[in-house]
């Protein structure tokens, strides 16, 4: 297979309580570093936002980008957009109305697997202690899932080009790539159904620079002759960095993934921001169950351990010399992360200083957040008439 067809899939919501500069300025990054790919592709974007308003960066370019850009601002599950349902009518099936849960026999199935399933997730007791997630709440919440949203994202990739895309690229709004990301991530996944980068960096995006964290996660995950995703000994042994409240805090590796647990959940099916699949097999997934499993929390790992008892189901890893991608905490999205090195900024590669530009241009203001989403308007509305990102425009408004 020759991939020259690729939907990259951004499931995105920005929360009011918690307001994140980097969500906000990370779908202008995804949208500028997908355009300037190395890769020579049929490339759109496919952007499903739940937020209460639609992102200032895309109410700036409009329709500018035609095709290549798909953006559905879809609050609400039960009141979708006037004319989305008929557009795009096998897509919005993905999203269900609340009657559904009780009418609907695969909607009433699938309540009852998102409950079956709270009795192993989260994983990890502590977290599931600390947080108390309720996963079927997130799945009968007026919002919908992270996981429908991904449906809806690949469906409607499909209608409007007429069919599947060759590759399914499924990235965070919080996250950044590299140039050579897709190229990577296209050569990774030629002969299988399932491809993922698992060598990252990592980087806690702090206001204060001195608390600016670089580590790289690797965990060397190998794959065995009975077909387990495992860690070698030497990993196990080594220890895990997390930068926390301006301290530096390590744990062993295997207090962080025990072996039970990665025989129960391989580590490559983790970090959805990561994962790739090709457009065959998510067709087949959606005819065969349904697609995503449709909740916000551990829609990955669930997803991938369906995908994987399909008959024929292949994955692998991606291997690099250089981390393509960087994995971003701030706090006040979703990331925590472990990573086994501790990077000096010195050895950051220079594509990874230039993502982070915008998004640190704008912390350092110290404005509001309301006023950004005024910046970000300017800079969509620039980026329509250049196709260019103009970061002297990050500042801050005029009175």
């Amino acid at each position: 297979m020759s991939a020259d067809r690729i939907a990259v899939v951004c499931s995105t919501y920005r929360n009011p309580e918690k307001p994140s500069l980097t969500r906000l300025y990370g779908i202008m990054s995804l949208i500028d570093q997908v355009r300037n790919q190395s890769l020579q592709a049929d490339t759109r974007i496919v952007i499903v936002d739940d937020s209460a308003e639609k992102h200032p960066f895309v109410e700036g370019l409009g329709n500018a980008l035609g095709d290549d850009l798909m953006y559905f601002h879809v609050p609400s599950r039960n009141n979708l957009p006037r004319g989305l349902a008929k557009k795009f009518n096998y897509a919005a099936g993905f999203f269900p109305k609340d009657a559904d849960f009780q009418q609907d026999p695969f909607w009433k199935t699938q309540l009852q697997e998102v409950k079956a399933w709270e009795s192993f997730l989260p994983f990890d007791y502590e977290f599931a202690k600390k947080f108390k997630i309720d996963m079927a709440g997130q799945l009968l919440a007026p919002r919908p899932t992270i996981g429908m949203k991904k449906n809806f994202g690949c469906a409607a990739y499909a209608e409007a080009a007429g069919s599947v895309p060759d590759v399914f690229v499924y990235v965070d709004d919080d996250d950044l790539r590299s140039p050579d990301y897709l190229r990577i991530v296209r050569d990774g996944i030629q002969g299988f159904d399932f491809a993922r980068v698992t060598k990252t960096l990592c980087h806690n995006v702090s206001p204060e620079a001195q608390h600016r964290f670089w580590g790289e996660i690797d965990f060397q995950v190998q794959k065995d002759i009975n077909g387990n995703w495992f860690i070698p000994p030497e990993v196990m042994d080594s220890r895990a960095y997390k930068y926390e409240d301006g301290i530096l805090i390590d744990r062993p590796v295997h207090d962080l993934y025990q072996r039970n647990l990665l025989l129960a959940w391989p580590i490559i099916s983790h970090d959805g921001a990561l994962h790739n699949y090709t457009g065959a097999i998510w067709e087949r997934a959606a005819k065969e169950f349904g697609g995503f499993f449709p909740t916000s929390f551990s829609e990955d790992i669930i997803t991938h351990k369906k995908m994987s008892r399909l008959s024929g189901f292949r994955d692998a890893k991606i291997e690099v010399a250089e981390s393509p991608f960087i994995r971003c905490s701030d706090g006040r999205n979703a990331s925590e992360f472990y990573c086994t090195k501790v990077v000096d900024k010195a050895d950051v590669p220079v594509w990874a200083n230039g993502a982070l530009a915008p998004l640190y241009k704008a912390t350092d203001l110290g404005l509001p957040y309301a006023a950004h989403e005024e910046i970000l308007r300017d800079l969509g509305r620039h980026y329509a008439k250049t196709g260019q990102l103009d970061l002297s425009r990050i500042k801050p408004p005029a009175p």
